[in-house]
């Protein structure tokens, strides 16, 4: 019988954000939890490494063993005047449940520019060299008569050693930019556009990479991301797609190598260490071995996967209606969701087993986003809820819990469920 735990963490009232030579807060500072709470079984297996990183704040990422989250309270793009806002990382310890703050300060709250990292934008985050790249907003003036909103924006990196927040780029007020990052062992790469000298209305996307260690952007080439999407890292080679072409550099983008024309579209398309796995229109799945360009039918469909050193995870792609659809400028007459059941299976597609299904209690539950660690799976979710039970869903009726910072672990050897709660309480 599945249980459904909830994990509330009281933290004690915080006042003040400081000192720049602070470390990361070591994980016996977070609220212990009870071990009959948290049952937990060690297990090696960890997502594959390499992958570019295009994941939002708020959905989990697995970094240096720990699952990292935004945690943010409050609605909006904070301001420096608006203290009810929050915004930080967090991480779970997957081994014991406790949670602690990746900012350094133990008086912080979270809610000034002080904190390392108020304004968390909802850009890709990167772990890589002791380091975390992220991108930063919040409104700093803002005029009711005019309507004229000022920003500050900033791309910037700190360093969990030092405690230190180094800009590493000012995007005067601007949000947006390439959503998508590829961390290699030694440098971060990236695309910027470059506006000619000549002209204010041409330009050209360039593909940068700096060191680690020293964070100063080179260049790689002048190559627009739509023909050099990132695809994944590994052992010194750089893996791409044009959208029609799989293919490999070195580090300085040559000693091109076309491995197999695929289809990559983006976010549709998975790294998985010595291969790329992809889905087709039908949500159909195949495979590329990297080292001989040779694609195989995996003879599955699938949502969304999460490769781990052992399996490929896999959500079904199938629709199920809930019930009729009356939320103001939804479309559609019902309310469909995917990902009822999840399925696992080894690499080269044998083995398939169900680890997981949404049903009973949980039958309108859906993962928004998923990882595996060990033998559990980690995510934010949806749910609708149908109150009287009328088959109808009106405005209200939906839940994310990435709006409150909560996550839910499935045992996938018992379907047990625990439920955390990451936010500041």
């Amino acid at each position: 019988m599945r249980k459904f735990t909830i994990l509330f963490l009281l933290c004690a009232l915080l006042v003040s954000c400081g000192s720049e030579e602070l470390h990361y807060l070591p994980d016996e500072t977070a609220a212990e939890t009870e071990a009959e709470n948290y049952p937990y079984t060690e297990n090696s297996d960890r997502p594959i490494s390499g992958a570019p990183v295009t994941s939002l704040p708020w959905n989990l990422q697995y970094a240096d063993g720990y699952l990292c989250i935004a945690s943010f309270g409050g609605m909006g793009i904070p301001s420096e005047e608006n203290s009810g806002l929050m915004y930080t990382l967090r991480r779970i310890n997957p081994a014991t449940g406790n949670i602690t703050d990746v900012c350094p300060d133990p008086l912080c709250a979270h809610n000034s520019a002080d904190c390392p990292f108020y304004g968390l934008d909802s850009m890709p985050v990167g772990f890589a060299d002791n380091k975390i790249f992220y991108r930063r907003r919040w409104i700093t003036h803002a005029d009711g008569e005019t309507g004229r909103v000022d920003y500050y924006s900033a791309d910037v990196v700190f360093d969990t050693k030092t405690g230190k927040v180094t800009e590493l780029k000012n995007l005067n007020g601007e949000g947006g930019g390439i959503n998508s990052y590829l961390y290699t062992d030694t440098h971060r790469y990236w695309f910027d556009w470059t506006w000619d000298e000549a002209s204010t209305e041409s330009g050209q996307y360039v593909m940068y990479r700096a060191a680690y260690d020293r964070l100063i952007p080179e260049t790689v080439a002048e190559v627009s991301y739509e023909d050099a999407g990132f695809v994944g890292y590994a052992d010194g080679t750089l893996y791409f797609t044009d959208g029609r072409m799989l293919y490999s550099t070195d580090e300085r983008y040559k000693n091109r190598r076309d491995i197999a024309e695929a289809p990559l579209t983006y976010g549709r398309h998975w790294f998985g260490g010595d291969s790329v796995y992809y889905a087709d229109a039908a949500s159909r799945i195949f495979r590329i071995l990297l080292e001989t360009g040779e694609i195989t039918d995996m003879g599955f469909s699938a949502g969304e996967l999460v490769i781990t050193d052992s399996w490929i995870y896999y959500t079904s792609p199938e629709a199920v209606s809930l019930g009729k659809n009356r939320v103001y400028g939804m479309l559609g007459d019902e309310v469909t969701v995917t990902g009822e059941h999840i399925y696992r299976c080894a690499h080269n597609g044998t083995g398939t087993e169900t680890v997981f299904s949404f049903d009973g209690g949980l039958y309108s539950t859906r993962f928004r986003s998923f990882t595996a660690v060990g033998n559990y799976l980690w995510g934010t979710y949806h749910r609708w809820d149908d109150a009287d039970g009328d088959g109808i869903y009106r405005d209200g009726d939906h839940y994310e819990s990435s709006d409150d910072g909560h996550v839910l672990r499935i045992d996938v050897t018992t379907g047990e469920i625990l439920e955390l709660s990451t936010a500041e309480m």
